[in-house]
């Protein structure tokens, strides 16, 4: 959030830029006559991104921001806005990254043609990454500055330039892959021993021994009070709330027990209760999760924890017994995922037009079936007629037909939006005018309404953006779907059946909703395409 400071001051650079603007190069041909004044296009307005992996990171975003922004005024480009990370560029995937989404939805929609950044490493430290990130900005023509590294950019479609760019980010994520890969490999050798190694301060409960690195002793009273956190959480009642709502209430209840020597907050809690060290154990292998050794048993209808993930903890010995800190852990687990939906061919994809319910597959059955009851269809004549359906769709371009028109009814919604925009921001810079010749509060108020206006149309483009980049997506996955089902034989779903999850992804793609209706013995089905 910017401070009212900071908007005075960008509000009175303004100032200066208009009053600047508007003297007249050659007084001689001054005249008084109308003109009509200039509309900045996309191709004007540049983006700025700007990644911090951690603190670590000695590339801070104010200073990346800066010469991002030195850059856009000496080459005379409009800021659109800026977009910003705290997040890893090689543990997190591009399309994760919150700040990187809303650029390319702001992308989608058509806002600029310019994106400058300060290093190619800060779109991304990993190579697949790196070139699924090209080739968007390839398909929209967008420019790629890096201030740091020179003027190679990358709507360049020569293979030279690729190659080049490919080699570069390749050599770019290489020193840190290298300096990650040795940290890694001195822990490990560790935790092969069952070392467990405290990198800033040791869990609750232990502090090190003086002059020891991974030596550890017990503190008493925090000792009894960690015993005390796992025996109230067993037994705190969590199942009708939320998972936020539930650690802080259980956190509030650590607060209430006497002889506490903290403050007990919410993130305190959640760190506590993942520390399998508590239950005398560690990970086995540095790079895993604890989340990579949970499954959820169907048969009993509970998540599991593998053992097979954790080795026995020789230098600090555990609080509790280990089966009760998986007890915890997994309680824990399932209050922050919740039980897993069951996974099946069309899940969460079919209704019954007759009550207007979800329509699921029945356990250890081939039948999918309604809440009332009043649908009940065999899966090898569900799939014979949605598929048949789908193909009938492809083959006579409507699939096509729909994307397109939803597309058309997008980019209307986008050029509209545009349209306020651009009268918003005249009125904008005809207040910040007004406001040079007369500071008044009254002008002070008008400026920040407009604002607010410009901020709320943007947001609205941006979620028009995300909508357009899912519908563009779909329409690019569109032969995809052809080329699956070109040679499909409706009467052979038993391939269906054992490739299900690949053909759920592909029409997860397109198809929103598939509504079926009951009639007489048989079925008419409704699909909705997204």
């Amino acid at each position: 959030m910017k401070s009212q400071l900071e908007k005075m001051t960008e509000i009175e650079e303004y100032i200066k830029a208009q009053q600047k603007f508007n003297q007249p190069k050659d007084k001689n041909k001054e005249k008084e006559e109308k003109t009509t004044p200039y509309e900045p296009t996309p191709e004007d307005y540049a983006a700025v991104y700007a990644r911090k992996s951690g603190p670590q990171d000695t590339f801070s975003i104010p200073s990346q921001l800066e010469d991002c922004k030195k850059f856009i005024k000496g080459n005379n480009l409009i800021l659109y806005d800026t977009y910003q990370d705290k997040k890893s560029g090689r543990k997190m995937r591009f399309y994760d990254r919150p700040g990187f989404k809303k650029l390319l939805n702001d992308l989608a929609a058509g806002m600029f043609k310019t994106v400058v950044l300060t290093r190619r490493d800060r779109l991304s430290r990993r190579v697949d990454d790196f070139m699924q990130i090209r080739r968007i900005f390839r398909h929209y023509d967008v420019r790629v500055f890096y201030v740091n590294e020179g003027e190679l950019v990358s709507s360049q479609h020569s293979y030279l330039s690729s190659f080049l760019e490919n080699m570069l980010i390749a050599i770019s994520t290489l020193e840190p892959e290298n300096i990650v890969r040795r940290t890694t490999d001195g822990r490990q050798f560790l935790r092969n021993d069952g070392i467990y190694q405290s990198r800033n301060y040791p869990p609750y409960g232990y502090k090190k021994k003086e002059g020891k690195k991974h030596e550890f002793e017990e503190i008493p009273q925090q000792i009894d009070f960690a015993k005390k956190i796992f025996a109230s959480f067993m037994i705190f009642p969590c199942t009708d709330i939320d998972y936020d709502t539930a650690i802080k209430q259980f956190a509030d209840q650590m607060n209430t027990i006497e002889n506490a020597d903290r403050k007990f907050n919410k993130q305190f809690i959640i760190d506590f209760l993942q520390r399998p060290v508590y239950g005398g154990k560690i990970r086995k292998m540095e790079i895993d999760d604890i989340e990579d050794f949970v499954e959820w048993a169907e048969e009993n209808e509970r998540y599991i924890l593998l053992d097979e993930g954790f080795r026995e903890c020789t230098n600090i010995d555990g609080l509790i017994a280990w089966e009760d800190w998986k007890t915890c852990y997994l309680k824990f687990y399932k209050l922050k995922y919740g039980i897993p939906e069951p996974q099946y061919l069309f899940g969460n994809l079919l209704y019954c037009q007759k009550c207007n319910s979800p329509i699921q597959l029945v356990k250890n059955t081939n039948i999918y079936s309604c809440n009332q009851g009043c649908t009940n269809i065999d899966i090898d004549l569900l799939i014979y007629k949605i598929f048949h359906q789908v193909i009938f769709d492809c083959d006579n371009a409507i699939i096509q037909g729909i994307l397109k028109k939803k597309l058309d009814t997008l980019n209307t919604e986008i050029r509209n939006q545009k349209n306020d925009l651009t009268t918003k921001e005249q009125k904008f810079r005809k207040q910040i005018d007004d406001y040079a010749k007369s500071m008044t509060t009254s002008n002070r108020k008008k400026i920040a309404e407009l604002q607010g206006k410009i901020k709320e149309i943007r947001s609205t483009i941006n979620n028009l953006g995300q909508e357009k980049a899912i519908f563009t997506s779909a329409m690019n996955n569109l032969p995809t779907l052809k080329e699956q089902l070109a040679d499909f034989n409706l009467t052979d779903t038993t391939y269906i059946q054992r490739n299900w999850q690949t053909y759920q992804d592909l029409l997860i793609k397109f198809i929103s909703k598939v509504v079926l209706q009951p009639k007489g013995h048989d079925y008419t089905i409704n699909i909705q395409y997204i």
